[in-house]
């Protein structure tokens, strides 16, 4: 216990657990919507093949984001 003496704070991450899950689904599924629209409309793509890009991009790579940086060249700033 040494090694923590001189922290003052820790964070925890407790996804579900301070708000309830029916409000963190609403919020996750608006931003969904939200990037497939981006997905859409940057890429010239209908709805539907946004969302699959946008899910397979967050299964291969983690993160759409980083799916749509590495294939479509998409700086961060302008997804986020």
């Amino acid at each position: 216990m040494k090694d923590f003496i001189n922290i003052k704070n820790f964070i925890f991450d407790l996804d579900g657990t301070i708000y309830d899950q029916h409000l963190l689904q609403s919020v996750f599924g608006q931003v969904s919507k939200r990037m497939g629209k981006f997905i859409s409309k940057k890429l010239n793509v209908d709805l539907k093949k946004a969302k699959e890009l946008q899910t397979n991009y967050f299964h291969k790579y983690n993160t759409s984001l980083n799916g749509l940086m590495i294939h479509h060249n998409i700086e961060p700033k302008e997804f986020l």
